[in-house]
């Protein structure tokens, strides 16, 4: 009997282990950042493989996702960067999984006084969630995977406005020609100016041309809500948007753009609508 008791012993722990082996497993973080090099190659770090490399910064930040000084837990952006090669090239960009994508202009990177940092999670978190969970528009966002803040050594609110801090970060490769073509020299001037302007403040969520993000419609697609409308419509929705939508994901322009903008804006949206959609639009439009 005894004997029998001896040799089921060490399985019986081989099962106790295993069990814990599932388990941690089961409840290890999963994330991981995708980055591109400039050379075409992918990788991703797990946040175990990000902590490791580059160790665990905690860091206190004015957010403007939130109006409040908040404190996260992450890796710095800079070491990153500079291991992936990325730090040499003048922008890049940071792909988010609700289709937003920003670019990140890396002379950024070069003040002192500026701390850029991919958090893995928020300080005071809301209920089984690595982030203080946001309402934004309809929805109630979580930050997961990652999230681009920005400590400094001598900020201002505003100044952190004008910063990039895209959440639910998945991954930063090299931005390429992210612009849609420029309108050709003799072009009306209000459209030059419109297209700098959408560049700046639309690109980012919304496409013309085959470029710029997918987290807003297509601008220049047939039927879209854009060629239902006439100007002065197109300009108090984007001047005011919550007056049309009040719980959309689009910011109001109200206080960030002069009415000369807004008209130089629809000015041009006008005017790509209007071109011929290139070959590989043609089967989307």
């Amino acid at each position: 009997m005894s004997g029998s008791l001896m040799k089921s012993a060490p399985t019986s722990w081989l099962l106790v282990l295993l069990v814990i082996l599932l388990h941690s497993t089961a409840h290890a973080d999963q994330r991981r950042l995708g980055i591109s090099r400039a050379d075409g190659s992918h990788f991703e770090m797990s946040i175990a493989e990000l902590e490791s490399r580059y160790g665990l910064t905690r860091l206190q930040v004015n957010d403007p996702q939130y109006g409040e000084r908040r404190e996260y837990e992450g890796v710095l952006l800079r070491p990153l960067l500079e291991d992936a090669g990325l730090d040499s090239l003048d922008e890049l960009l940071m792909q988010c999984s609700d289709g937003y994508a920003i670019a990140l202009d890396t002379s950024l990177l070069s003040n002192p006084a500026l701390v850029p940092m991919i958090a893995f999670r928020d300080t005071r978190p809301s209920k089984d969630s690595h982030w203080q969970l946001l309402e934004h528009g309809r929805e109630t966002v979580d930050f997961d995977p990652f999230y681009v803040v920005w400590g400094t050594t001598n900020e201002t609110r505003e100044s952190a406005e004008q910063l990039p801090w895209p959440f639910q970060l998945t991954s930063i490769r090299p931005a390429g020609d992210l612009s849609p073509e420029a309108p050709p020299k003799g072009t009306d001037i209000a459209i030059a100016a419109g297209h700098e302007t959408f560049v700046k403040h639309c690109l980012k969520c919304h496409q013309v041309q085959g470029t710029g993000g997918s987290l807003g419609p297509v601008l220049d697609r047939e039927g879209s809500m854009m060629s239902f409308m006439d100007d002065d419509m197109l300009g108090r929705f984007i001047y005011q948007v919550n007056d049309f939508f009040p719980q959309t994901k689009m910011p109001s322009y109200a206080s960030v753009l002069e009415s000369r903008q807004i008209d130089n804006l629809v000015s041009y949206l006008r005017w790509v609508a209007a071109q011929p959609a290139l070959p590989d639009q043609a089967d989307s439009r």
